[in-house]
């Protein structure tokens, strides 16, 4: 079966409970959706060009949270008019139950499926990488619900890979998109709203309810 599209995924925030002590108020998973996948390759080429302008080399990764303003605005400059889709899934932790959710790797494991079950037709016979370090058991854990998910709603995924962001541009696409509208939700900010504006278009934003 041929993959109908490629999708990169990555997440931004934390599954902290204690906001007041400085865990982040939003969890906010970010998916890449490219239907062309010429138009994939080209994105990723011009991200690979952007790092060695930026960092003088071809290494250094591209991570919302570590990157200057500067950067960020370079990078969403030089990526917004490719074609590409991002759906995000929002948790506003404010609004959970501490109790429920105080084991993080559950927390974590319990909303990226949501946020895949969220955007369900999406990954109809596509292809995913999405950032992951974890252990292989934990993997093959996820992918099973994830699967079984998915499979309730009718859709067979084609393919999904845990992968480690710095090894792929694509995913770290995701991450600074996850970012960006993570962190536009936390604060104002006239160079973010910028930012935002230049992709909102191309942004479609589920909460968890």
């Amino acid at each position: 079966m041929k993959s109908k599209r490629l999708i990169f995924g990555d997440e931004s925030g934390d599954a902290g409970m204690n906001i007041e002590k400085g865990s982040s108020r939003y969890f906010t998973i970010s998916f890449v959706i490219f239907d062309d996948f010429l138009e994939a390759e080209k994105t990723s080429l011009e991200i690979k060009k952007l790092r060695r302008l930026r960092f003088k080399n071809d290494t250094q990764e591209f991570h919302f949270t570590k990157d200057s303003m500067a950067t960020r605005k370079d990078f969403f400059e030089a990526i917004s008019d490719f074609d590409f889709k991002i759906k995000a899934y929002v948790v506003d932790k404010m609004s959970l139950d501490k109790d429920i959710f105080k084991d993080n790797e559950k927390f974590y494991e319990f909303f990226l499926v949501k946020a895949f079950e969220a955007f369900a037709k999406d990954f109809d016979q596509a292809k995913v990488h999405f950032d992951g370090k974890s252990s292989r058991v934990y993997k093959k854990k996820i992918k099973t619900n994830i699967n079984n998910v998915l499979k309730k709603k009718g859709v067979k995924i084609d393919d999904i890979k845990f992968l480690d962001s710095k090894s792929d541009q694509l995913i770290q696409l995701a991450d600074m998109c996850a970012g960006l509208i993570k962190k536009n939700l936390d604060l104002s900010n006239i160079a973010l709203c910028a930012m935002y504006n230049k992709l909102k278009k191309k942004i479609e934003i589920k909460r968890f309810e």
